[in-house]
């Protein structure tokens, strides 16, 4: 009986171990799931640059010219109005060569009144291509605005 509780013994620790190295093999060969949920860039870009303009009439006006070989990296804006309420602003980008010909739109429309509207990050949130220059787009009876925004422009 010796022999064969000793010849079991052997084949049960041959079996956990044989466990145990699948086992390791399983783990590091497993996909982490901290990178697997991961997107977007692992550099913050913080905007150090701030572009102001004044406008009194409602039509599309060019903010920021754009860099060839640069794209442009929004963290905010600050809106001052003159106007108790009946008009907007929008902000948008497009090609150089006119106030942002062929325009997409970076924010809704945006009701102007006598209080400031302030959407501002330490980091940018979002970023128009290369080349690309920002403008907005007022509209109403009497529109009366400044439009402050903090952009960066990292070279590449």
């Amino acid at each position: 009986m010796d022999v064969r509780l000793s010849h079991n013994q052997m084949a049960k620790a041959t079996l956990m171990l044989r466990f145990r190295a699948a086992l390791i093999l399983l783990l590091l060969l497993w996909p982490s799931a901290a990178f697997a949920q991961y997107v977007g860039t692992l550099n913050q870009i913080q905007c150090n640059k701030t572009a102001s303009i004044t406008t009194a009439t409602a039509t599309t006006t060019s903010v920021l010219t754009g860099v060839v070989g640069q794209a442009t990296h929004i963290c905010g804006y600050l809106i001052t109005s003159s106007v108790a309420s009946g008009s907007t602003l929008q902000l948008e980008y497009g090609t150089q060569g006119g106030p942002c010909s062929t325009p997409p739109v970076l924010s809704g429309a945006l009701n102007l009144s006598t209080n400031a509207i302030v959407n501002r990050g330490q980091f940018a949130y979002v970023s128009v291509p290369t080349g690309a220059q920002v403008c907005i787009v007022t509209a109403g009876a009497s529109v009366g605005a400044t439009f402050d925004l903090y952009y960066a422009q990292p070279t590449p």
